[in-house]
């Protein structure tokens, strides 16, 4: 999973051909997977699927400047700051697992209408985000522009993000657990703000949200609980993939500056 967290990258601009139907099908078998799965919090996610037909004209060939996307991918949650992180959390392991059968995605958020995907919405519950699912085209000019625009190659170096113990001193690349940090460094998040600060103590990853004042004010939903949560899928499926059995617990050690403590993963053998 760590390598395919390396390879992900967002795909705005596709081939104009729809999906093959053995690809349909791995994209139905992922969602399925998934939905059965709960988040950190335990909210579940309804996920749909939805061909792109009319991919010259409608509103939904257009959200987030995507060219020729051949189908949607979304998901339904609960509208609460839980809700969005879990929504994160598993959202983005469907993310990955499109990225491992080498189906191009980019995460769209912002506010949906039900009618554009013809799908059931609650009165509290909200479509947090969608991606476009895919044949990526080779890197065009447009994607570039794009790309830098959103200063979307650009991280926060570890010692802005992770800490180790009370004392909250910075954590650089040589730490053991650096490989996990470094996944969560790696992850997408909106414009890419990188929301996440982790406080680690012995083998426990506290998790805190570090909020851009203002961002996301005018949205109908926390956006950057979201980003929380693929902060979060990725720290879980790369201590999985190396056999670890992490837990996410409510055990905040220490306030950490303008952030608010979400919760913690802890690491077990």
């Amino acid at each position: 999973m760590f390598k395919t967290i390396e390879k992900r990258t967002s795909i705005r601009s596709y081939e104009k051909k729809s999906l093959s139907d053995n690809d349909k099908l791995k994209v139905k078998e992922i969602l399925n997977v998934v939905e059965k799965k709960q988040g950190p919090f335990n909210n579940q996610v309804r996920f749909f699927f939805v061909e792109n037909n009319n991919r010259d004209s409608g509103k939904i060939a257009t959200y987030g400047f995507v060219k020729n996307p051949p189908a949607f991918i979304g998901g339904v949650v609960n509208n609460t700051k839980e809700g969005m992180i879990d929504f994160g959390f598993l959202f983005e392991e469907v993310i990955l697992r499109l990225t491992e059968v080498n189906l191009g995605t980019v995460w769209l958020g912002g506010t949906f209408n039900r009618s554009d995907f013809d799908v059931e919405v609650g009165d509290d519950e909200i479509i947090a985000a969608v991606s476009p699912v895919g044949y990526s085209t080779s890197k065009s000019i447009r994607e570039k522009v794009i790309r830098g625009f959103a200063q979307a190659d650009r991280r926060k170096p570890f010692d802005e993000l992770f800490f180790k113990d009370e004392k909250l001193s910075p954590i650089d690349e040589s730490h053991k657990y650096s490989k996990y940090l470094k996944a969560i460094q790696m992850g997408p998040s909106a414009s890419n703000k990188q929301p996440w600060r982790i406080v680690l103590i012995n083998d426990t990853f506290h998790i805190y949200l570090n909020r851009t004042k203002g961002y996301g004010d005018k949205l109908k939903m926390d956006i950057q609980a979201i980003d929380i949560g693929i902060a979060l899928s990725h720290l879980y499926l790369t201590l999985k993939e190396d056999n670890f059995d992490p837990v996410f617990i409510n055990d905040k050690p220490i306030d950490l500056k303008d952030s608010e403590y979400i919760i913690s993963g802890q690491m077990k053998k």
